[in-house]
């Protein structure tokens, strides 16, 4: 990191880059203006050619973001569901005298119980995972479904997150998803089921 500091370095002012993450691993995102897009690519891979850097693409953080039960906008985040059946509690501040919009709704929501809920699943699948918008079931019972699904390549099995009606989100729940030409049994877990103290991104 020390190269990649340093050309960020040259860049001046024009270039941040933030300790962030979407895998549950130590991360970092570059913030610049475009026209020094090349420079940097450049200047990394270069820099990361002593230390085995490769190339990875958007799928492969894809598989591995369901393992810390990360939510995406659009797929899990979306005006569909509100903050809290979203498992974004922690972002909503209700114990403070200031308003803000939809904190009456929220506030109702709260009082009267949530009617779904975002929480991960242990899958247990042989060839294909479930991927997006499966249905997920109860005794044959249609109870929610699936928002991401992937292969882990960490644990060796599949994990999906999906909303889930209430009554059906506790930890240790036993349901089946629809994967194409069959249903597989699955298992409701506690979220971050990959590294839960979250030490790795803090290294």
């Amino acid at each position: 990191m020390a190269v990649g500091t340093n050309h960020f370095h040259r860049l001046g002012r024009r270039g941040r880059m933030m300790r962030v993450n979407y895998a549950g691993e130590l991360g970092w995102e570059c913030y610049h203006p475009i026209c020094h897009q090349h420079y940097l690519y450049d200047g990394l891979t270069r820099a990361g050619q002593n230390h085995g850097l490769k190339m990875v693409g958007n799928r492969a953080i894809e598989s591995a973001r369901p393992d810390k039960s990360y939510r995406a906008m659009y797929r899990d985040l979306n005006i569909e569901h509100a903050a809290l059946e979203s498992g974004l509690e922690r972002f909503v501040c209700l114990d403070k005298d200031w308003d803000f919009i939809g904190r009456k709704a929220i506030e109702a929501q709260k009082s009267k119980g949530l009617g779904k809920k975002l929480v991960t699943l242990k899958v247990q699948t042989t060839d294909a995972s479930a991927y997006m918008n499966e249905g997920v079931y109860y005794a044959g019972r249609l109870v929610g479904r699936v928002s991401p699904g992937t292969h882990s390549y960490h644990f060796g099995h599949a994990v999906s997150m999906a909303y889930l009606e209430r009554d059906y989100s506790g930890p240790g729940t036993r349901l089946e998803i629809s994967v194409p030409g069959v249903r597989c049994a699955a298992v409701v877990v506690e979220d971050a089921p990959y590294g839960p103290e979250n030490i790795r991104p803090k290294m």
